[in-house]
């Protein structure tokens, strides 16, 4: 009897051993989690445009997209996607960005290929929550065996695309236009495909956005559209001209929008065909003693006739008659009021000058002047004036100028007139739209008894909206000395028929 417990006891701790043992691969089991699933989302978008070595994309900071971030771009072939090459972004806006090219090869990317974004961050997000929870637990059964190692896949490289030659285009574009005028564009494009679409693209003088135009076609490869005359305005009209091709890609024909090409457009209709004629009246007066008026002055008056021919560099013949009276003389005896001493001088005369233009940029007026004078002075005695004989007069001047006469010119300005005195003067002239124009005069003067010299400072301003009416003026300062000094002022009126 007292064996039986010996053995009862036994035999229980041998089970308790044997469930021991199996309880413990149990519970390894139990404590194991997978590992969180990648995240695996990614974002698409399309090539919009090409610009030089970078690609506009429609994706942009408002879907995530980051500078850095790496993209995939693809070819999209038969409903198949066949990768071109990746690339980072470079730029980025709210929703656009843009991608460099400089690494892909030249062409292989163009509008409308698939773009394939991951932005900065996603790759690396994990579903921590998603392993802490028992649903995520795998079962409990074993895992599969591993497939046979098989070769890894190479994708093939993208089709080559047949290369996009430039069209070759005939087009002889305007230089200058007359406002109000419309302007008409017309190009022959031989492309290779042809091109089944083209736009206008132009703006007006200081407008910032181009406005577009569709073209007609015309002929087998011609393409013309014209600008309306109310849009030919304030100085110049910019343009240039894309296609597409029958894909729907942009294809370059004429100029571009950074460096278009440009239209002066003259609101004085100085470009119109066939001669014109016109009259030219001017006057001027200049006071050089403003602290003793009449002591030292003179006035100008001219009146004349102009004809254009524009026949190759001869432009337009001027011819008239002119006008000047003046006292004057040394300053010194100016300034001491020696009257009998400071003659008076009155001088009538014929010019004729011709107009040559040396294409857009260099224009020459010389001019040849014949007359007489009349010299007398006062009488310190009867306070009568005492004439003397008339004298037969010359003189000659000449106007070199240079630049864009409808945007900006700068002029050397030479004249004498015997015994009248010399005019020597630097003028630049500024076109600033609407007709409108403004210059400045700086040179010197021995006028109006070829004595002493004075300085001469000039403002001018002038309106040429009208085709048949040009008004100028002119106002500025004459100085001889700190102690001798006056202002002056001149008109010019034109009219044209």
């Amino acid at each position: 009897m007292t064996t039986r417990p010996s053995v009862v006891k036994a035999r229980c701790t041998a089970v308790a051993l044997i469930l021991a043992v199996c309880a413990i691969p149990a519970i390894g089991r139990g404590e194991e989690a997978p590992p969180g699933p990648a995240h695996g989302a990614a974002l698409e978008g399309t090539v919009d445009r090409i610009e030089g070595d970078l690609a506009v994309v429609d994706l942009g900071a408002l879907d995530g997209i980051e500078r850095g971030d790496r993209v995939t771009l693809y070819q999209v072939v038969k409903g198949k996607r066949v990768a071109i090459g990746e690339a980072r972004v470079v730029r980025v806006a709210d929703e656009e960005c843009r991608v460099g090219l400089r690494r892909l090869a030249k062409g292989a990317v163009r509008p409308g290929d698939l773009v394939v974004a991951v932005p900065t961050g996603w790759a690396e997000t994990g579903d921590a929550d998603a392993a802490k929870s028992p649903a995520a637990l795998p079962p409990s059964s074993p895992p599969p065996p591993p497939p046979a190692a098989r070769a890894p896949e190479v994708p093939a490289p993208p089709p080559a695309r047949p290369a996009q030659a430039l069209p070759r285009v005939a087009h002889d574009p305007l230089s200058r236009t007359v406002e109000g005028t419309p302007l008409q564009v017309s190009l022959v494009v031989i492309a290779d495909p042809p091109l089944a679409g083209a736009t206008l693209f132009y703006r007006a003088g200081r407008t910032r956005d181009f406005a577009e135009i569709a073209m007609e076609h015309t002929g087998d490869a011609g393409w013309t559209a014209t600008v309306p005359g109310r849009e030919v305005r304030d100085g110049t009209v910019s343009y240039y001209v894309r296609g597409t091709d029958p894909d729907g890609r942009n294809v370059v024909v004429f100029a571009g929008p950074r460096q278009p090409w440009k239209v002066a457009v003259d609101s004085r209709g100085a470009t119109t065909g066939g001669p014109r004629a016109g009259i030219i009246g001017t006057f001027e007066w200049q006071e050089m003693y403003l602290q003793h008026p009449n002591t030292d002055t003179f006035w100008r008056a001219e009146l004349g006739f102009e004809y254009k021919v524009r026949r190759g560099a001869f432009h337009a013949i001027r011819a008239g008659f002119g006008a000047v009276e003046g006292v004057g003389g040394e300053s010194d005896l100016v300034e001491a009021d020696a009257y009998f001493q400071r003659p008076h001088r009155a001088v009538s005369y014929a010019w004729v000058e011709p107009v040559f233009h040396f294409g857009r940029y260099v224009r020459w007026t010389p001019r040849v002047m014949l007359g007489g004078v009349a010299t007398y002075s006062g009488d310190p005695i009867g306070d009568q004036p005492l004439y003397e004989r008339g004298e037969i007069i010359g003189g000659a001047s000449s106007l070199l100028e240079f630049g864009p006469e409808d945007t900006f010119s700068i002029g050397l300005k030479g004249s004498f007139l015997v015994p009248i005195g010399t005019e020597l003067a630097i003028i630049t002239t500024i076109q600033t739209g609407h007709g409108f124009q403004m210059g400045l005069s700086v040179g010197t003067s021995s006028y109006p008894m070829h004595a002493d010299w004075a300085g001469q400072v000039m403002l001018m301003g002038g309106w040429h909206g009208l085709e048949w009416l040009s008004l100028d003026v002119k106002v500025g300062v004459n100085v001889r000395s700190t102690r001798h000094a006056g202002l002056g002022g001149g008109l010019g009126l034109s009219f044209w028929w």
